[in-house]
């Protein structure tokens, strides 16, 4: 029960709401508010399993989470027809899936707790948001148009493909390995690492050049790891 609760709230509406806020705010904007997941995720295990934190790793997730803000926070052009109430919309959104990642991980090592292995809890997981994700979609109408997406456009569905199994997959079995071994709060701060890997792919797949910004926020965060690994 825990574990098909984790993968609704943290794979099926957590993600949900984060890709939506892509749409509105832009993905900069909204990784840098998805970013305090770690925190909302280190308060809600202290409150709920007693998982303290101690000095040095408060300071290693403070460097972290700054080095990624400074990186993802670099002015980048305007999300085109963004009005007012869809930047607010997309702030809410970005918050929200925020809050789904860290329900999400609690609920999760709860599940863990109970004796599964992070193996079967990612089935578990994938397989209850799996069902809440095409029951929703078949409900809207959308189930017909989703699975014509999937057979026409075969290169976008080889990327997704790729990116499901990299992702919800490996990613994800290997997040439950982290939470089931180390405190949350660590396990999510090194989780939030994302914007930083994607700097070097960015410039090698689409050419994008690396700021001194961009440097400077990576070696930050490098040096918040350092401190949390110690």
């Amino acid at each position: 029960m825990w574990l098909s609760l984790s993968g609704v709230i943290g794979l099926a509406l957590g993600d949900d709401l984060l890709f939506r806020a892509y749409v509105l705010i832009g993905p900069a904007l909204s990784m840098l508010i998805f970013a305090l997941s770690p925190a909302l995720a280190a308060c809600l295990s202290w409150l709920f399993f007693g998982e303290a934190l101690s000095p040095s790793e408060l300071v290693g997730i403070a460097l972290t989470l700054s080095g990624v803000a400074w990186v993802i926070t670099a002015p980048k052009r305007a999300t085109p027809g963004q009005t007012r109430h869809s930047y607010a919309l997309g702030l809410v959104l970005a918050l929200g899936g925020a809050v789904g990642q860290a329900l999400g991980l609690i609920t999760a090592k709860v599940g863990l707790i109970q004796g599964a292995s992070p193996q079967s809890a990612n089935c578990i997981r994938l397989i209850a948001a799996a069902t809440v994700i095409w029951l929703v979609t078949t409900m809207t109408g959308r189930a017909r148009q989703s699975l014509e997406m999937w057979t026409e456009n075969r290169r976008a569905s080889a990327y997704t493909t790729i990116g499901a199994l990299s992702g919800p997959i490996v990613g994800v079995w290997l997040s439950l390995i982290a939470i089931d071994r180390v405190p949350i709060g660590v396990a999510s701060t090194l989780m939030s690492l994302t914007p930083l890997f994607l700097l070097p792919i960015a410039r090698v797949v689409f050419h994008e050049p690396i700021t001194f910004r961009a440097l400077a926020g990576t070696l930050v965060a490098i040096a918040g790891v350092a401190v949390l690994l110690q």
